[in-house]
Parts: structure tokens; sequence; C-alpha cells
């Protein structure tokens, strides 16, 4: 949520993630002004503002960042991006931006003064923020107009909702601070005709999403704000082929549309079919959003599984496995909805969600296939969707496709005159979860020998002593030379 920062709050963001997200725990002021250019003042106002930041949002006090102004040197604990989740949910509720859209949620007039006095901000920087947010939407075709009410495409501002809500809250009750009581009742009717029709309760967490979903369709039924009659083409679901489950869910959502005596015929179609879309794209049913999807979204989702069967094809050079095929269509549904709207809001975050150095290099690698492929199949520059649906799809991958697929095999060697020492090495590297290993007894093919004392090897291989447990460093020296070698290997193998 980065594009609804100010320019201070989202540098603090920056700095926040650049120093828990790195591989060590201290760094001097001058090596952060030189990363993001900054000038020698302007980084130690924002570490300053920062730690007093954290301080304020609880962080706990043992992982806070500590700042010695003699050496001009920062301590931190790294690893704990929960702290980071905090602190930039913190930042986007506070945001001037967070709160003149969700002001916006009803559809009426307001004036800017309204704001001003609920949050205390001067006017004049209320009006700046107002128009630095024109800015950022810009490519979306959403804009807050003169009355404070937003235009533009009515499915965008829906998504848009919805990410807002969702990153403004944890729970299904948290929903009440955003939604009235009417609205509230309304989405627990929904959900749980639908729990009941599928004979299954939801998972908290899926329930909780799905009721996003249906309180902004909801909400902005309420205020008479419909999808448009050109608009048919981004509304999913297409009624007439239902099965009998889907159909008594059908029905209901259906009663519930028809209550709104404020909607016309022509528009009651089109938000039947929208409601039903949050409840198929959030349920259950595996697979379900498909079997009842219209025929531009399933093209576009055939699209997308071929382009994955391609990339699998072009890297293994064998056909994809019907097991691994149905495991990828299971869990890429919600990546697939959101891939097919996401280009229509521009929302200029920060472009690493993800921590790059966790990641396994081979499936990040043939993720970043995938993107390419999107990009060039529908003609579509995918640097916000690679950006905002990369973790989404990595995970998916890592589930559906076996490390013995994806990662080559290396050969090691072991040989310790210490058993106990030997087993210790093997337990760590299976561990390891980098890396594909088999054990073998020729020093002449091995990829590389772990050894506890010196011994003739082959031409170009590298031996490694280890005489005990190997040091964080001893680990990474090896962990680099080995993940180096499969990488090429990796590579090589691709047609």
């Amino acid at each position: 949520m980065e594009w609804l920062l100010g320019k201070r709050e989202y540098k603090k963001l920056q700095l926040f993630r650049f120093l828990y997200q790195s591989s060590g725990s201290f760094m001097t002021l001058a090596e952060i002004e030189a990363h993001f250019g900054w000038s020698k003042y302007m980084t130690e106002t924002l570490v300053t503002e920062l730690i007093a930041d954290e301080k304020e949002n609880h962080i706990p006090r043992h992982i806070q960042l500590v700042y010695d102004a003699d050496t001009r040197i920062i301590h931190w604990l790294p690893g704990y991006s929960v702290s980071l989740v905090r602190m930039e949910r913190k930042y986007t509720l506070e945001a001037h931006a967070f709160q003149l859209l969700i002001a916006t949620l009803k559809d009426r007039p307001f004036s800017l003064n309204e704001i001003a006095k609920k949050s205390g901000v001067n006017l004049n920087h209320l009006n700046e923020d107002k128009h630095e947010l024109n800015k950022r939407l810009g490519a979306s075709g959403v804009r807050l107009n003169s009355a404070n009410r937003l235009e533009g495409d009515e499915t965008v501002l829906r998504i848009m909702y919805e990410r807002l809500i969702f990153g403004a809250t944890d729970t299904v009750d948290d929903l009440g601070h955003y939604f009235d009581e009417e609205t509230m009742q309304c989405v627990q009717r929904i959900i749980g005709y639908y729990e009941f029709s599928q004979n299954k309760k939801l998972p908290v967490r899926r329930k909780y999403i799905m009721a996003i979903t249906v309180a902004v369709w909801v909400a902005r039924m309420g205020v008479a704000c419909f999808i448009p009659r050109d608009n048919d083409f981004d509304v999913l679901v297409d009624t007439p082929d239902f099965n009998s489950q889907m159909a008594a869910v059908y029905d209901k959502v259906k009663q519930m549309a028809e209550g709104f005596t404020n909607i016309t015929p022509g528009h009651l179609n089109r938000e039947i079919r929208y409601g039903m879309t949050a409840l198929i794209s959030n349920g259950v049913l595996q697979a379900s959003l498909v079997a009842n999807a219209d025929r531009h979204y399933f093209r576009f989702y055939n699209g997308i599984i071929d382009i994955i069967k391609q990339q699998y094809l072009r890297q293994f050079r064998t056909l994809m496995p019907a097991d691994t095929e149905d495991d990828i269509k299971t869990n890429l549904d919600r990546a697939m909805i959101a891939v097919y709207f996401l280009y229509k809001i521009d929302y200029r975050g920060h472009d690493d969600q993800m921590p790059r150095h966790s990641l396994l290099p081979e499936y990040e690698l043939f993720t970043e296939q995938v993107f390419d492929g999107i990009r060039e199949h529908f003609g579509v520059e995918s640097h916000e969707i690679r950006s905002r649906l990369f973790a989404m799809f990595y995970n998916v991958f890592l589930h559906a496709i076996s490390r013995d697929v994806m990662i080559p095999k290396m050969t090691i060697m072991l040989e310790f005159d210490n058993p106990g020492l030997q087993q210790e090495i093997e337990s760590l590297l299976r561990r390891r979860y980098e890396l594909n290993i088999d054990y073998i007894d020729d020093p002449t093919i091995a990829d590389a020998v772990l050894a506890d004392h010196l011994m003739p090897l082959a031409p170009n291989k590298r031996l490694f002593i280890w005489q005990m447990p190997p040091s964080f460093a001893e680990l990474d020296v090896f962990m680099h030379e080995a993940v180096k070698l499969t990488m090429t290997r990796f590579k090589n193998q691709r047609e």
C-alpha cells in the first residue's frame, strides 16, 4: 500500500525495509546516504523519526533500531518482517490519501475541512495530498473530483476499495469500522448461505477475504454505484450453466440484489454476476471459478496455463505431469483474477515485495520466465503484475513442482575420519532446501568433496575441509559455490 503514503513516510518505509531485510545487523549512516542518495541531514532525521515511530507502534524493544550519534552507526536485529508489516500498517492508516479514499466509499460529496478537522491536518497540506493522489491514480483512469467524489470505472473502484480495506484490517470484525451495521448483516447472511449450500465451513482467513469483497459490493450497490452497461467484459461469471450447488447460491444472491429498490433491470444481471464472482473466486470449490467463468476469462485463464506448461517443457524438456498441472490450476485461481484486473490500477508501489535473498534461485528464475511469457503472449507490460504477484506465483510453483524436478542434482562425496561429524554434516546439508544432493564415493566425478583432511582430487573439483561443523562463513562459501553450480546447470538444460 506504499502508493498511499506521503513522501516522507514512503522514505521511512524504504529505509525500514532496506535495513531489516538485509543480512547484516549494523550499518553506517554514510552507507545509507550513498544507497538512497539522501543528504546527511535527511538520513539522520529519517532514522531518528523511524526510531520514534517504532516506539510509538510498540515494536519490541530488543528488535528496535539503535542509533549511536557519536559513531553514526545504526544497529538492529535482522529478519523481523512482522515489524515491517506493523509499521506499514501504521503509516497506511495515518496516510491522508487513505482517509480521503475511505471517505469516498459512500459516494457523497464532502469537504476537505471534514477530514482536516478529524485528523488535525493543515487544510493546505490536505489539498496538496489530494493533488498528489490524483497524479498517482492517473494511469488507472480514477480521480478525486472537485466535490471529493471518485470518478472512474466502477470495477476498478471496487478492486481499489477492496485493497484499501484489506490493507487496513485483519478480521471480519474489523470491517465494522468501515461499513455500517446493515451492510455487515447482509454480508453475514450471504456468506452463511454460501457455507450452508456447500455444506462446508469456510476457513477463517478465506471467510474474511470473501467478506471484504461482498461488503464492498453491497456498500456500492447501496449508494447506487453500479457496474456500467459497457463493462460486461470485466464481470467474469456467466449465469446460465451453473451446477445445482452454484444455482442455489445464485438464487440467494439474486434475491439479495433485488432488495435494492434503486437498481434498474439493466444493472441487475451485471451486479448478480459480480456478486457470484466474489463468492466463487473467494470460495472453497476447487477450480470452481474456471468451471463457471465466461469465455473471455476462460480464454485468459487457459492462455496463462499454456504459458506455464510451455515454460515447463522448455526448461525440463518433458511435458508437465497431470498431477502438477492440477495442483497449479487449483492454487492459481486467485492469482489469475489478480493478473486479469491488476493492470488497470497504477499502484506505484515498491518494486521488490519479496526479499529476494530468501528465494530458491531455480524457482525464482522459472517464475521470472513465466512472467516474461505473460508479457510476450498478451502484449501487456508485466512490471506491475510481476512486482505485485511474484510471491503468489512463486509459492504455487514451489508447492506444485517437485524440488527433484526443479533443482538439478549435485553430487557430493563425504570423506570424514570422524563418523559422528560426517553424520552431522550430512544432516546439515539435508536441511538446505536450495540443494538437491546425491552422495557418491568417487572423488573423480563428484562435484564437491567434503572432508576433515587433505586428499587428492580430480582436476577442477572443489575440496572443502571441515574439521568441525562449519561456521556460518564456511557454510556460506560452500552454499555460494553449490548454488552457482546448480544454477548453471539449470540455465544450460533449457532448450
